[in-house]
């Protein structure tokens, strides 16, 4: 590898961090020693061969529970699963990395813009793994499957793909609210942000626990330019196409009332006053303690069942839910739904051939209905057991090692989507369904080059410091004022950017 591009790509993603800081082949007959074959032969599991994944989680999976050993006898493998905490990965697995102590298996966080210039920097230094050229000898049916989805065929190099997509669709985040609030108060579903704000300033006005709560708590000014702002300019992402020109959003002619809207919910105490510090799990905390009416974060049981377990440990009888459909913004009725899939899964191209092929493997099979299976029933006799013909689960012994999830941790590898085939929960499943009719996609993914990197880290610096200054009223939000962020934008490369969007997506 070439360290000193590592070293440049590290100090490009610390520089972003702190800105910022967001059926196939069935392999259960286990007696087999092989796994998919093809023109080149079967792929043996006759050696066992020991597997790190690296990956981000706020659980970890010790290796001690059933499922992760069934795992290791189905693929003749030493698995291990080194978890690092979502906030802290892209830091954590860049500086790993670059120490040259690289895992078989591990995750980037494309296509983040940070991500992306690892993963190019990776892929060009011969860390990664052609997962095609391998393809051409060994059969991968649902590898191959994956890889003919539009959106990640945006990350397929001149020879190839050198990851494996994380897929998720659609982002079906929800807009988490208190219900039993909203019974107590017999507040109607706001339909517009008008009316949203004055649900919220209902809810406010009334503190129905006794908590000075405030209205809409959020992880970060980042989730606003994910959930606010895009109802505003009707598109998701940072360059949105407006009149035929890919242009980027500040530019959009409604964006400063986004702006002005978010800062006039700040100035009631309708939008938490701590937003700017706050993160995933603090936000949930407030929500769960009646200090916050609403709340925005993925809408799976993964984040819905902690946040109402702790809310009814705190409040018997207290009630979450999700407002579905969103309330509507000047743009129309749209769902932000981000980009279809989020993370890849690398190979190291230094691992033995052994290494890679059973990686492989392994990965091909998490796209199988038997996978899916075994991660939502578990083992029969520990996690559940055969009655009358089906299958009963026993909740208790399934929470201990999916920690809340509908399903098993590993889940997340390759396929979150996953989660969403097995929600129960019933306003999960309304507002799943309304996201696949009403998401609106970003539009641009995939651009990292060596012009985008060096400006993204400045832009992303400039953006988010004006984006806070104005909704915190540190700022104001007139023409001079206005103007000048504008300006700034421009010095630090929007306009330089702007070309580099323009003509990547010309050339799509």
């Amino acid at each position: 590898m070439k360290m000193t591009r590592m070293v440049f790509l590290f100090c490009v993603v610390a520089a972003l961090f702190f800105a910022v800081s967001a059926g196939g082949r069935d392999t259960s007959s286990s007696g087999s020693s092989t796994g998919p074959t093809g023109s080149g032969g079967a792929i043996s599991f006759d050696q066992n061969v020991s597997i790190e994944y690296l990956g981000w989680s706020n659980n970890k999976l010790d290796g001690t529970d059933s499922v992760f050993k069934e795992l290791e006898r189905r693929f003749n493998m030493k698995l291990t699963y080194t978890s690092v905490p979502n906030n802290e990965y892209q830091n954590f697995s860049t500086m790993r990395i670059a120490s040259g102590d690289i895992p078989v298996m591990f995750k980037t966080m494309v296509p983040d813009d940070a991500a992306l210039a690892i993963y190019r920097g990776l892929q060009e230094d011969g860390v990664l793994v052609n997962v095609s050229k391998y393809m051409e000898r060994y059969t991968l049916p649902n590898l191959e499957k994956a890889f003919e989805d539009a959106s990640v065929k945006l990350m397929r190099e001149s020879d190839g793909f050198y990851m494996v997509p994380n897929y998720l669709g659609p982002s079906t985040t929800g807009l988490y609210v208190r219900q039993d609030w909203i019974d107590k108060l017999q507040l109607p579903a706001p339909k517009t942000l008008d009316e949203f704000r004055d649900f919220l300033r209902a809810i406010v006005r009334a503190d129905p626990d006794g908590n000075r709560t405030t209205g809409l708590t959020v992880a970060g000014a980042g989730a606003l330019d994910g959930n606010i702002f895009p109802l505003f300019v009707g598109a998701d992402g940072n360059w949105i196409n407006y009149n035929g020109q890919w242009i980027h959003k500040i530019m959009h002619p409604n964006f400063r009332q986004a702006v002005k809207y978010c800062a006039d919910l700040y100035s009631e105490n309708l939008l938490d006053p701590e937003f700017a510090m706050l993160n995933i799990n603090t936000i949930q905390e407030k929500i769960s303690s009646g200090k916050a009416a609403a709340l925005f974060l993925n809408g799976t049981a993964a984040w819905f069942n902690p946040m109402q377990n702790a809310m009814t440990a705190y409040r018997p009888g207290s009630q979450l839910s999700v407002l579905v459909p969103w309330p509507q913004g000047p743009a129309g009725a749209m769902k932000p739904g981000g980009t279809p899939f989020y993370g890849a899964v690398h190979i190291n191209a230094g691992a033995t051939e052994a290494q890679k092929l059973r990686a492989l493997a392994f990965l091909d099979w998490q796209l199988t209905d038997d996978c899916l299976d075994l991660y939502f029933y578990g083992i029969e006799g520990d996690h559940h057991r055969v009655v009358n013909g089906r299958r009963v689960i026993d909740e208790d012994a399934k929470q201990a090692i999916t920690f809340g999830r509908d399903l098993y941790l590993f889940y997340d590898i390759i396929y979150n989507a996953s989660q969403y085939n097995y929600l129960t929960i019933e306003p999960l499943i309304r507002n799943l369904e309304w996201t696949k009719q009403a998401f609106v996609p970003n539009a641009v993914i995939g651009l990292s080059n060596d012009t985008t990197i060096q400006i993204a880290p400045r832009l992303t610096d400039v953006y988010r410091r004006w984006e806070v200054d104005f909704v915190t009223g540190a700022r104001n939000i007139d023409d001079a004022t206005w103007n000048s962020f504008i300006g700034e934008m421009r010095t630090a490369g929007m306009d330089t950017f702007q070309r580099e969007v323009a003509n990547y997506m010309r050339g799509r």
